[in-house]
């Protein structure tokens, strides 16, 4: 089972991507969700889930920011940003705070099949 955070300050984009994603793969589990930045550092210290997918603009705290604290205390904890603004130079931005890949909202399918992917991987690794 792959537990996912998911992290938005729309909670219609959560509600779709929760459903969304539970829906694609019988493997994946929604553990929680947080509609800013700080509470997704609170849910990430309590659920601990597999892969947190951030939005960027966020109220509180945006998502590049948390994704750096995260990484901080969560050392190779899977992050993914999920935006609709997308650019290079938050590409690099986001490789330095520990955020695994940048996908352009709304683009949920590559969602999926990222997560299938890191999930793979990741039993591979501990096999």
């Amino acid at each position: 089972m792959t537990r996912i955070l998911i992290v938005d300050d729309n909670e219609n984009v959560r509600r779709y991507l929760k459903t969304f994603l539970q829906h694609a793969d019988p493997r994946f589990s929604v553990c929680g969700e947080a509609g800013d930045g700080k509470e997704a550092l609170l849910k990430t210290d309590e659920l601990k889930p597999d892969v947190v997918i951030l939005d960027l603009a966020m109220p509180v705290m945006d998502g590049v920011t948390a994704a750096r604290e995260i990484s901080k205390t969560h050392q190779g904890m899977v992050i993914i940003m999920y935006t609709l603004h997308s650019t290079y130079q938050l590409e690099l931005e986001a490789r330095k705070v520990g955020i695994r890949k940048i996908v352009a909202k709304p683009a949920a399918t590559e969602l999926v099949s990222l997560i299938r992917e890191i999930a793979s991987a990741h039993v591979t690794n501990d096999s």
